[in-house]
């Protein structure tokens, strides 16, 4: 991490006392030519992360460590509401490298009709689209990586009910100052719709949703990977990837489908992604993940159109003044493909480079056993130990499972 960051991060730190002070103290204004409401919040992640990786294809920023100590995140928002028509949400993150996060006001005419105008999360996925503080798992899967950004600017129509069961989000995004550093020009229109299939009652304990995703974009030249797919296990330290460059224009297309099954405390979880690259010729690449949650308190879910809210606790282990929160056990399968063609020279257009085949995988897989301890609804600490492959081209070094990564990943988190 730069220096400038460390200070940024250490400056963020030192004020989150006075931030969380000023909250309890009275974080709303009651003047009504200004704004109804302003609050803030924000939450810290505190990191350490310690791995087996024998034949990294990769090398850390820390050198060859074998373990790292970091600030993941360290997130400060200031939400405010006039009425109900007028919302904004602003979000910095001291730890990111791109301090802006979030930056966006949004304009409702009806719970059905809703404008948001700035910079915010691609309405894309579950696992994306979900706050990074809800997630079961300490780092994405890999496909959804492969994703672009997570955040872009431009503007989004949005609305849905809970009580009818559906939500729809169609937006325009035009790139990030990243993609216009690096020369790149997106043009993109994405949209998502999430249907609850069920909705539990005395009669039916089960609840579903199903979501569905869908995005076209058109990117002009730049030197802005193509794909770009890390392994989940330590993002900073890829133990497989494939970094290819398109230096001219290209389609992009993403489709993808999830569906959320809740029965009680039990959680099951599928998501599958399909991104493909068209120039003269399309290439793809694939992935899904499948995943399995279960409280030990029989704890019930916060759930919102299938993503995660912040989890209220109600059951907690241990009996009168001695409770000391919940546990929840979370496993998960996931595993991404390229298709042989991005290894091909020429394949796009003349003067194509393929990806080096000695030293980019065209499989991986990952199996992630999780534990996540709910001291309360604000403060959580998590540990994951991700087991990571890598699959090479045949006839290659490392072809079938010959990269393989063994990560513990631990984190504290504690909001405010």
């Amino acid at each position: 991490m730069p220096v400038a960051w460390r200070v940024a991060w250490l400056c963020g730190f030192l004020c989150l006392p006075a931030v969380a002070w000023a909250e309890r103290q009275s974080a709303t204004l009651s003047d009504e030519d200004i704004l109804s409401t302003i609050k803030v919040s924000g939450y810290l992640q505190q990191d350490i992360a310690l791995y087996d990786n024998p034949r990294s294809l990769a090398t850390t920023q820390d050198g060859e460590d074998n373990y790292r100590v970091y600030p993941r995140r360290l997130r400060l928002n200031v939400i405010g509401r006039h009425t109900e028509a007028y919302f904004f949400k602003l979000g910095i993150d001291f730890a990111e490298q791109e301090l802006l996060q979030d930056a966006y006001i949004d304009l409702q005419t009806d719970p059905w009709l809703v404008f948001r105008l700035g910079r915010f999360r691609h309405p894309f996925g579950n696992e994306a689209l979900t706050p990074a503080r809800f997630r079961e798992f300490m780092e994405q899967a890999a496909i959804n990586m492969a994703s672009s950004q997570s955040r872009d600017q431009g503007l989004l129509m949005w609305g849905g009910s809970a009580q009818a069961g559906f939500q729809y989000q169609l937006g325009l995004l035009t790139g990030t100052e990243a993609h216009r550093e690096s020369g790149v020009q997106v043009h993109d229109a994405i949209g998502r719709a999430v249907l609850r299939l069920s909705e539990a009652h005395e009669h039916r304990s089960v609840r579903a949703w199903l979501g569905v995703s869908y995005a076209h974009g058109r990117l002009l030249a730049g030197d802005e990977p193509v794909v770009r797919v890390e392994t989940e296990s330590f993002s900073e330290k890829p133990v497989f990837s494939s970094y290819m460059t398109l230096n001219t224009a290209y389609t992009r297309v993403r489709e993808g489908a999830d569906l959320t099954l809740v029965s009680g405390a039990l959680m099951l979880r599928y998501e599958t992604q399909r991104i493909e690259y068209i120039v003269n010729a399309p290439a793809t690449v694939r992935g899904y993940q499948v995943s399995l949650s279960w409280f030990f308190t029989e704890e019930l879910r916060s759930l919102r159109f299938g993503l995660n809210e912040r989890q209220m606790i109600f059951s907690q282990l241990g009996e009168g003044d001695n409770r000391w929160g919940a546990l929840a056990l979370t496993l998960r399968y996931s595993e991404y493909n390229v298709d042989y063609a991005f290894f091909q020279d020429d394949y796009f257009y003349t003067g194509w480079r393929g990806a080096d085949k000695q030293s980019n995988a065209h499989r991986g897989e990952s199996h992630t056993l999780g534990l996540n301890w709910y001291l309360d609804p604000m403060v959580r600490v998590s540990a994951n130990w991700v087991r990571s492959y890598a699959v090479g081209l045949p006839g290659t070094e490392f072809a079938g499972r010959a990269n393989i990564e063994n990560a513990v990943l631990t984190r504290f988190q504690m909001e405010f």
